[in-house]
């Protein structure tokens, strides 16, 4: 083994020596598998080795800790930047090794030819950082950090504090799992519920209830959520043009029933966020069937995920069958 001193420039007294480098015969004119001879790494940080030789066979680095006990190692292939543990060909190889005892360059497979492999260790001292190592590194597997390390300004297992000023680099939100995620205000979703209620095949009185309850499912994305209802579309497959309110709850209630006269106790109409009415549009014919589109614009917030409602005649109308009535309301939903 021969021992170096090395410096980054001359040597003067304002300028410390930078390094200690060293060379080893890992594996000289290898005709077989085995374990060639340890590089005694002492303090080094990296290890460069040069693979000769014309041969087929595998070379495996490895470093121990204890001196009995091999692990393979990484190495950087500075022709390619290639990351691996082995080699199948000649080339110079740079391996980091900091901690490490002693490093070998075992000949893990052989079929014919000769292998030579020099290696040439680095150690750190005042004034060499791991800067002045310069790799072409492609591709590099790190594992998992645990709670608590940093890595820069980001502290795993805790998250950034609010205007941090963290630069956490380009971040792909199309691979961003869907669901509930919020960046920040985007803008709304779009969406139509249409409800058609059993009515009566008959005839109303003004102030009547037409159908049930109504149940706008999933009017808030999520609950407690709400929007701004856009629009409100009355469909009359009767053509009667009724005078026809829709009255919206943000909680269920207790409906009147189908053709009964509608009312509603104190504590209920406290969970109303609007009342709709045709008169606020036009009826239009097409053929026998007509409608009505009204422009709404009122935001609305949901105690749940869904809006409740109720259809109420202000005329007198008579449909002809149980599903002539239809309303279908516009949301934009936050």
């Amino acid at each position: 083994m021969t021992i170096k001193q090395t410096r980054a420039s001359k040597y003067t007294k304002a300028q410390p020596v930078r390094a200690w480098e060293w060379d080893t015969t890992l594996q000289s004119a290898a005709a077989a598998v085995g374990n060639g001879t340890a590089h005694d790494l002492l303090s080094a940080a990296a290890v460069a080795l040069q693979v000769t030789g014309i041969f087929v066979g595998t070379i495996t680095f490895e470093a121990t800790l204890d001196g009995t006990n091999w692990t393979a190692h990484q190495g950087v292939n500075t022709a390619n930047g290639d990351v691996s543990t082995t080699t199948t060909g000649t080339g110079i190889f740079i391996v980091p090794v900091t901690g490490m005892k002693q490093f070998r360059a075992r000949v893990s497979a052989y079929t014919s030819g000769t292998i030579t492999v020099v290696s040439n260790g680095v150690s750190m001292h005042g004034g060499l950082s791991l800067a002045d190592i310069v790799t072409n590194i492609s591709t590099l597997t790190l594992s998992a950090p645990s709670d608590g390390t940093y890595i820069g300004d980001i502290k795993f297992g805790e998250g950034l504090p609010a205007n941090s000023g963290v630069d956490i680099g380009d971040v792909d939100v199309l691979s961003i799992a869907a669901g509930e995620n919020h960046l920040g205000e985007v803008g709304g979703a779009d969406t139509i519920i249409t409800v058609t209620p059993t009515v009566t095949a008959g005839a109303y009185s003004a102030g009547d209830a037409v159908g049930g309850e109504l149940t706008f499912a999933n009017a808030g994305r999520a609950s407690g959520l709400g929007g701004i209802i856009k629009s409100v579309v009355f469909i009359d497959d009767a053509g009667q043009d009724a005078e026809t309110e829709l009255w919206l709850f943000d909680t269920t209630i207790t409906a009147v029933g189908d053709n009964a006269a509608f009312s509603q106790t104190e504590a209920e109409l406290h969970t109303c966020i609007a009342v709709i009415s045709s008169t606020e549009g036009t009826w239009r014919a097409a053929g026998t069937p007509s409608v009505c589109d009204v422009e709404v614009s009122r935001g609305y917030t949901c105690t749940g995920t869904s809006l409740f409602g109720q259809l109420v005649t202000r005329g007198t109308p008579t449909y002809a069958a149980t599903d002539d009535v239809t309303v279908r309301i516009q949301l934009v939903q936050n």
